[in-house]
């Protein structure tokens, strides 16, 4: 399948909530798994955060991220949704898995960084890895 297809096909799914094999071939959709690989291979080879700084690097360039506010919140993700080595035990779920999700966006919610940890990691804690992401620095960059 054609990488063009198998993003628009993958675009679709995530938007409408369909399930992966939803994707009826009789509309002219390909196979709903081998979408899901395909975006599943893009994650695991960091097509999207080169995609997203990209972005970021044009915005910056035009002047168009709104630095005047900037917002950092947390989310947290249900167990199942997400998998992996960020899961960690939620402490308002006695130790029942979980992740966060810690987010950056500035005064337009133009999304400038994304994180994910465990669930039980504080907040706080959190704080200056989204924040170095999103000035585009590195507090473990020499000076």
């Amino acid at each position: 399948m054609p990488d063009r297809k198998a993003l628009c096909q993958s675009l679709f799914v995530l938007r409408t909530r369909i399930h992966w094999e939803g994707l009826l071939q009789e509309l002219g959709f390909s196979s709903g798994m081998t979408c899901w690989r395909r975006l599943a291979a893009w994650c695991e080879a960091g097509v999207w955060d080169r995609v997203h700084q990209l972005l970021l690097n044009e915005l910056r360039s035009r002047n168009q991220l709104g630095w005047e506010r900037a917002v950092i919140d947390t989310l947290p993700v249900r167990p199942g949704c997400l998998t992996g080595r960020e899961s960690g035990p939620r402490p308002v779920d006695r130790a029942r898995p979980g992740s966060k999700r810690h987010l950056t966006v500035d005064g337009q919610a133009i999304p400038l960084a994304v994180s994910l940890t465990g669930g039980n990691r504080n907040d706080v804690t959190q704080l200056e890895a989204p924040l170095d992401k999103s000035f585009g620095c590195s507090s473990t960059a020499e000076s």
